[in-house]
Protein backbone atom coordinates (compact mmCIF):
# COMPACT_ATOMS: atom_id res chain seq x y z
CA UNK A 1 0.00 0.00 0.00
CA UNK A 2 1.50 3.28 -0.84
CA UNK A 3 2.01 5.75 1.73
CA UNK A 4 -0.42 8.32 0.05
CA UNK A 5 -3.10 5.57 0.49
CA UNK A 6 -1.89 4.41 3.68
CA UNK A 7 -2.22 8.28 5.32
CA UNK A 8 -5.70 8.78 3.43
CA UNK A 9 -6.69 5.85 5.00
CA UNK A 10 -6.04 6.95 8.59
CA UNK A 11 -7.31 10.78 7.71
CA UNK A 12 -10.97 8.61 7.24
CA UNK A 13 -10.16 6.44 10.92
CA UNK A 14 -9.52 9.68 12.51
CA UNK A 15 -12.77 11.47 11.00
CA UNK A 16 -14.65 8.30 11.98
CA UNK A 17 -12.97 8.31 15.13
CA UNK A 18 -13.51 11.98 15.55
CA UNK A 19 -17.64 11.90 14.28
CA UNK A 20 -18.53 8.95 14.48
CA UNK A 21 -22.22 9.81 13.38
CA UNK A 22 -20.86 11.56 10.21
CA UNK A 23 -18.55 8.61 9.16
CA UNK A 24 -17.99 4.97 9.45
CA UNK A 25 -14.82 3.11 8.85
CA UNK A 26 -16.96 -0.51 7.84
CA UNK A 27 -18.61 0.19 4.24
CA UNK A 28 -22.30 -1.35 5.20
CA UNK A 29 -23.10 1.95 7.75
CA UNK A 30 -21.99 4.69 5.68
CA UNK A 31 -24.47 7.72 5.68
CA UNK A 32 -24.61 10.40 2.75
CA UNK A 33 -22.67 13.56 3.58
CA UNK A 34 -23.19 17.31 3.07
CA UNK A 35 -22.31 18.83 0.40
CA UNK A 36 -19.32 21.11 1.18
CA UNK A 37 -19.12 19.28 4.23
CA UNK A 38 -15.17 19.88 3.75
CA UNK A 39 -15.46 23.38 5.10
CA UNK A 40 -17.06 22.68 7.86
CA UNK A 41 -14.41 20.31 8.87
CA UNK A 42 -11.35 22.18 8.20
CA UNK A 43 -12.91 24.51 10.61
CA UNK A 44 -13.69 21.74 13.25
CA UNK A 45 -10.41 20.33 13.02
CA UNK A 46 -8.78 23.41 13.08
CA UNK A 47 -5.90 22.77 11.18
CA UNK A 48 -4.83 18.77 12.22
CA UNK A 49 -5.35 17.39 9.06
CA UNK A 50 -4.41 19.45 5.59
CA UNK A 51 -6.88 20.44 3.02
CA UNK A 52 -5.37 18.42 0.32
CA UNK A 53 -5.51 15.37 2.57
CA UNK A 54 -9.11 16.07 3.73
CA UNK A 55 -10.20 16.21 0.33
CA UNK A 56 -8.32 12.98 -0.83
CA UNK A 57 -9.61 11.66 2.32
CA UNK A 58 -13.45 11.99 1.83
CA UNK A 59 -12.89 11.74 -2.35
CA UNK A 60 -11.96 7.35 -1.30
CA UNK A 61 -14.73 7.72 1.48
CA UNK A 62 -17.55 9.25 -0.98
CA UNK A 63 -16.17 6.69 -3.92
CA UNK A 64 -16.68 3.19 -1.67
CA UNK A 65 -19.11 0.66 -2.72
CA UNK A 66 -20.94 1.04 0.60
CA UNK A 67 -21.03 4.83 0.21
CA UNK A 68 -22.21 4.94 -2.89
CA UNK A 69 -25.60 2.36 -2.62
CA UNK A 70 -28.41 4.46 -3.00
CA UNK A 71 -29.84 5.48 0.33
CA UNK A 72 -32.84 4.36 1.80
CA UNK A 73 -35.72 6.73 0.96
CA UNK A 74 -36.17 9.35 3.92
CA UNK A 75 -32.49 8.91 5.08
CA UNK A 76 -30.71 12.19 6.20
CA UNK A 77 -27.19 13.72 5.41
CA UNK A 78 -25.22 14.49 8.05
CA UNK A 79 -23.31 17.59 9.08
CA UNK A 80 -19.87 17.72 10.89
CA UNK A 81 -21.90 19.30 14.24
CA UNK A 82 -23.26 16.11 13.86
CA UNK A 83 -27.41 17.30 13.10
CA UNK A 84 -29.37 15.62 10.56
CA UNK A 85 -30.34 18.94 8.51
CA UNK A 86 -32.27 17.80 6.33
CA UNK A 87 -34.63 14.80 4.93
CA UNK A 88 -33.33 13.14 1.42
CA UNK A 89 -36.31 12.13 -0.77
CA UNK A 90 -34.65 10.90 -3.53
CA UNK A 91 -31.39 10.77 -5.17
CA UNK A 92 -30.68 14.35 -6.41
CA UNK A 93 -28.20 13.13 -9.28
CA UNK A 94 -27.93 10.66 -10.86
CA UNK A 95 -24.84 8.06 -9.55
CA UNK A 96 -23.08 6.61 -12.46
CA UNK A 97 -23.13 2.89 -13.53
CA UNK A 98 -20.46 0.53 -12.13
CA UNK A 99 -18.22 -0.06 -15.20
CA UNK A 100 -18.65 -4.49 -15.90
Amino acid sequence: MSTKRARTKAVITVLAAKFPKCFAVPDTRRRPLKIGIDADLLAALGGTIRRTELIRALAMYCSSEGYLEPPARGASTWKANLQAPSVQTTRSTPRPNKPA
